[in-house]
């Protein structure tokens, strides 16, 4: 039977692994923006600038969107300011942000071979890094919205998506 502590033990790691990946790539993106702002971006394959740039927004957002909502869902469970809604937008956005700066930062640097590069290309290593990282956190912020998504359809006949927290669609099951 659905419970607010069944509800806590599975929505909180999710939200935690979510806060912990969007530090990490906030960490590495940031600290690849102010190495290349300062030396330089690769002048190989393309413009990694725009890319990683995309990828420290996605961070920046989703770190902050995820301590907000994993702060309010612990606290405040039933509180509509960390209700479905909210949930849902952060996490779309999250989402699209990741996947639009991920997937094109993967495709620039798919063919490259970072020991065969030289000095052509500094730090290599460290944005294949941000690839992985961001590809993890691209999964684990699907997860969370196909989870959200589920409570938001479930939650339709009760009170709507607008007025519904997540503990008021999860009692609703």
């Amino acid at each position: 039977m659905p419970s607010e502590r069944s509800l806590k033990i599975l929505h909180t790691p999710w939200l935690v692994l979510s806060t912990i990946t969007s530090i990490v790539a906030l960490a590495i993106s940031a600290s690849l923006v102010d190495y290349y702002n300062n030396n330089g971006y690769p002048a190989i394959d393309g413009d990694y600038k725009p890319r990683i740039r995309i990828v420290l927004v996605a961070s920046v957002w989703m770190a902050f969107f995820s301590i907000y909502l994993l702060v309010g869902f612990l606290l405040a469970p039933g509180n509509i300011l960390f209700g479905i809604l909210a949930h849902w937008v952060a996490l779309t956005i999250g989402f699209l942000l990741f996947l639009i700066g991920n997937s094109s930062l993967t495709s620039l640097t798919d063919g490259t071979s970072c020991g065969n590069v030289g000095d052509a290309f500094r730090r290599c290593n460290i944005v294949k890094g941000l690839v992985v990282v961001a590809w993890i956190d691209v999964i684990v912020i699907f997860v969370m919205w196909l989870f959200v998504t589920l409570l938001a359809w479930k939650a339709r006949k009760a009170l709507g998506i607008h007025r519904s927290s997540l503990l008021d669609a999860w009692l609703a099951w």
